[in-house]
């Protein structure tokens, strides 16, 4: 198995009585074959949005407004079939 850093990342997730070491891990780098990984504070992963402070707000806030959006395309092409 082989991986390539320029297509990797790494999310450090703390639990929140070890946050105060979050900053510290930011001066680390994490090399994969030598070349560092970039650090994030969120990722897209499998369509869900996972954060480093395990906070789900933005990926429902996300769901929402894909379903809001959803339902009025449904609702757009409901009332264009019934004005035919």
């Amino acid at each position: 198995m082989s991986f390539n850093a320029q297509k990797s990342i790494h999310l450090v997730v703390l639990p929140h009585s070890r946050h105060f070491i979050a900053p510290l891990l930011h001066e680390c780098d994490f090399c994969i074959g030598g070349m560092p990984t970039e650090v994030v504070s969120s990722y897209c992963h499998l369509g869900h949005l996972v954060t480093s402070s395990m906070d789900d707000s933005l990926d429902i806030i996300s769901r929402q407004s894909n379903f809001i959006g959803q339902v009025t395309v449904c609702f757009t092409s409901l009332a264009s079939c019934l004005l035919k």
